[in-house]
């Protein structure tokens, strides 16, 4: 049985969009964790047994919606201190970029609008601030192959 070829964290990078007419992505400095999920809205229904009306009922389960979500956490670098400052203030989305597997086959990265629904600064005496963040699409996001 062969060994699984894994993905490293430098082979990611999540990148975010000024806004701008002409948009200039950055990727901000600091983040040391990033995490993706991917959630489902559902609703249970009761799935009677026809042959047997007095019998237990199987729940069946629709998807009535999806979300991705990024949630990042690392130090406040103050070259990223201006964006998040903005994009913590703004009421609007931006376009982000989140590549994975910069350095596989398989590369490429999911783009869209998302919104920063948290954002957090911590620090304490004689260390380093910290920072935390969730980062939500807007809609779908869009999956494009980076040759």
């Amino acid at each position: 049985m062969a060994q699984a070829t894994t993905v490293r964290y430098g082979a990611q990078q999540l990148l975010v969009s000024d806004n701008a007419t002409v948009p200039v992505f950055t990727a901000p400095c600091g983040i040391t964790s990033l995490t993706r999920q991917i959630t489902a809205n559902t609703s249970d229904v009761d799935i009677p047994d026809c042959g047997d009306p007095d019998a237990f009922t199987w729940l069946g389960i629709d998807v009535n919606s999806k979300r991705m979500t990024l949630t990042f956490s690392g130090v406040l670098a103050t070259e990223a201190m201006e964006l998040w400052d903005d994009w913590a203030m703004e009421d609007a989305s931006r376009d982000c970029r989140w590549y994975r597997n910069l350095a596989s086959p398989l590369k490429g990265y999911w783009a869209g609008p998302r919104m920063l629904t948290d954002f957090q600064e911590q620090g304490q005496n004689k260390g380093r601030y910290q920072v935390s963040g969730t980062i939500i699409f807007a809609g779908k996001p869009v999956w494009t192959t980076v040759a």
